[in-house]
């Protein structure tokens, strides 16, 4: 994916160069949309370029005129179009406002939706337009439409099938579809539909996602929704689930989470994750639970991209983010506000006139894990706050918050993290402040901190760098910690052929080793035949690297001279053959020479 960023500030004192300094994209600056969207749509055309984000004062309101201008940038082959509010950062120095947006801008475009799965099938969704030909035809440059008129036609509309009628209601059926009700000359008829548009409808269908009652915004409105219904649904990588198998407890994390009951768990075999596609909503709130990124959404920004966006924040917004030296004293640090896309305004709104605040938009506030939020302090923020849209589930959102404060206590003695489900920016601007701190809790941080591929990654480097000298029994979430009876372990491999992670990895006959970094806790190992290991969902930090924890007498094969088992293992089998017809057996051999001496 390749991004433009095109700079407007129309009538605002934004400083277009310092943004477009500090962005290390491609862009575009001009005084108005106007003056940047012929260079716009020739630059989309002659080079690929499927992410455009518009820093313009029409961020803060959809209108037919930004209607427009998205349906020309797409008709050159973008994708993705996504407004920036340049009031961000206002009252602060040229240099650091012009950083803030430039941020924002690059957070939004690296969270865009994959190109793969953004563009919907023209095919798939039929959309009804009731009483507006203009809006039709501007629809049907994507989609199919059908447009209801009572009144005949004056011209052909290119693309779109007209239906001489007037529109009675929406009908909703038992499945969920809808149909409109249209009188056709007296007679009823039932027309139905992927969405419908159909400005100043006030009936009991008008909160429905895919019903339209304004024609403001109407187009991208019904792109987004086709493109939403287009996408695949939520899939598990078995690979990397650390569910439990042959009975053990596992993780059950997204189960737990789930608010819509959409997963099933079963630990029989080698374990499984289900998931309900007809319950499944795709808001994102198990991705956020998930330790090892096991589940993907084809919806939610994957955590590596969420967390390559924060880093490229707190890089930019840092006196090393941009490609002109920072001149002046140093910069106050940022707040991170991880922000549902449907309260992204009331964020904006908040940070006008607040603290330093960078938005970093998601679909749903819940798939923020808290090991991110760890990692976004542990990486220098001043603050971080949640932001949800007050539909949301509480806990979806309450609990990860919960377990990242709980752990910066615990460490720092801080906890600059706090949640608000709000959609009222004077709510949003009381949590902005509240987080806000004058230093970052970390000397001399590190941005990349925030950048990690699982939950468990993040919070291993989160806690490292945060940890105020050697603590014991800290609650980290992702994290676990794993203890084995050197005595006990007979060096069987059943640990190391279950580890999802590779926290237990077994050094042939030789050692076992454990990297408490890779632990998540899980207890798949306790399946242990030994008992010989014990799991813990606290940990010591620092963490410390991987160490070998058992390194038994090892047995040398009396005829090859290999080592082939440990002492501790050979004696268990002798136990237990004891008394049996197997008891003759040449344990003091490797299984090859005593292959070949029972076969002569």
């Amino acid at each position: 994916m390749t991004s433009l960023a095109l700079v407007c500030d129309a009538g605002t004192s934004l400083d277009r160069r310092a943004v477009a300094d500090a962005f290390e994209g491609r862009s575009i600056t001009g005084s108005s949309l106007e003056s940047v969207l012929e260079t716009a749509t020739d630059t989309a055309s002659g080079e690929p370029c499927d992410r455009v984000a518009i820093v313009s004062t029409a961020a803060r309101n959809p209108t037919h005129e930004r209607d427009r201008f998205e349906a020309d940038l797409r008709a050159a082959g973008v994708e993705y179009v996504a407004w920036i509010d340049p009031r961000l950062g206002r009252g602060r120095s040229d240099d650091e406002r012009g950083r803030i947006v430039a941020a924002a801008t690059d957070a939004a475009l690296t969270l865009a939706p994959e190109s793969s799965t953004e563009r919907p099938d023209p095919d798939e969704d039929r959309v009804v337009v009731v009483g507006d030909p203009a809006l039709a035809s501007d629809l049907a440059t994507a989609l199919p439409v059908a447009l209801v008129t009572p009144e005949p036609l004056g011209r052909r509309l290119p693309d779109v099938s007209p239906v001489r009628g007037r529109a009675l209601d929406l009908l909703e059926g038992d499945g969920g579809e809808i149909t409109v009700l249209v009188d056709r000359d007296g007679a009823t008829d039932r027309l139905a539909a992927d969405q419908i548009v159909w400005p100043g409808y006030d009936g009991p269908l008008a909160d429905r996602f895919d019903v339209h009652a304004e024609a403001r915004g109407a187009v991208s409105a019904v792109a987004r929704v086709a493109r939403e219904r287009a996408r695949a649904p939520v899939a598990v990588d078995a690979s990397r689930c650390t569910v439990g198998r042959r009975g053990t407890a596992g993780c059950r994390a997204c189960e737990v989470v789930c608010p819509h009951d959409a997963v099933a768990i079963s630990s029989d075999g080698d374990g499984s994750v289900t998931i309900d596609a007809d319950a499944c909503t795709d808001c994102g709130v198990c991705l956020g639970a998930c330790p090892t990124e096991a589940i993907t959404s084809p919806r939610a920004p994957s955590l590596g991209r969420l967390g390559k966006a924060t880093r490229s924040a707190l890089e930019t917004v840092s006196s090393g983010g941009s490609r002109l030296p920072f001149v002046g004293s140093d910069p106050e640090p940022v707040v991170i506000a991880f922000t549902a896309r449907s309260v992204l305004p009331a964020v904006v709104e908040a940070a006008v006139d607040g603290p330093p605040t960078v938005p970093i938009p998601v679909p749903n506030a819940g798939r923020v894990p808290a090991a991110q939020l760890l990692g976004t302090v542990a990486a220098g923020a001043g603050g971080v706050a949640v932001v949800a849209d007050p539909d949301e589930a509480a806990a979806a959102v309450d609990e990860p918050t919960e377990a990242a404060r709980a752990t910066l206590e615990d460490l720092a003695g801080d906890a600059p993290v706090e949640r608000v489900a709000s959609a009222d920016p004077a709510t949003v601007a009381a949590t902005l402040e509240a987080v806000a701190r004058d230093e970052p809790l970390v000397d001399d941080p590190d941005p990349i901190l925030a950048h990690g591929t699982t939950a468990s990654a993040l919070s291993a480097g989160a806690v490292d760098a945060l940890a105020d000298g050697p603590q014991t029994g800290i609650s980290v979430p992702a994290l676990g910690s794993i203890s084995v009876d050197a005595d006990a372990c007979t060096l069987c491999g059943a640990c190391d052929n279950l580890c999802p992670t590779g926290a237990i990895v077994q050094h042939g006959a030789d050692a076992l080793s454990v990297d408490p970094a890779a632990c998540t806790g899980c207890g798949i190992c306790v399946v242990c035949p030994e008992d010989a290991i014990e799991v813990d969902e606290t940990v010591a930090v620092p963490l410390g690297d991987r160490q070998r924890v058992v390194e038994p007498d090892g047995i040398v094969c009396e005829r090859c001279g290999d080592r082939f088992a440990s002492a501790a293992g050979v004696e268990h089998v002798r136990d237990a053959l004891e008394g049996t017809s197997a008891s003759s057996l040449e344990l003091e051999c490797c299984p090859a020479c005593r292959r070949s001496s029972i076969l002569g």
